[in-house]
């Protein structure tokens, strides 16, 4: 597990992290396939559940993301979509 710094709260490493690649305070430092590392020290795990087979990128996101374009999953920490593809605090 890490602890996310900015809020203290905690995630599995294992779940999203490829083995060896977990820094507590930070998370990842290389991701799983199928999951992305977003900007501004928000270490949320995305997950593609569909990919998309016309262009590149992701068709149906997990649960509880948002869709952006290009076509990612990108979830906030605080649940609300992000802006300009960053989360806001």
């Amino acid at each position: 597990e890490f602890q996310k710094e900015h809020d203290r709260t905690c995630m599995q490493c294992d779940k999203y992290c490829e083995p060896g690649s977990c820094v507590d305070h930070e998370g990842c430092n290389q991701c799983k396939p199928g999951y992305y590392r977003s900007r501004r020290d928000l270490f949320w795990p995305f997950l593609c559940v569909q990919c998309s087979a016309v262009i590149p990128g992701c068709e149906v996101c997990e649960d509880g993301v948002f869709d952006q374009q290009p076509p990612i999953c990108l979830a906030c920490s605080n649940g609300k979509p992000p802006v300009d593809g960053t989360c806001l605090a």
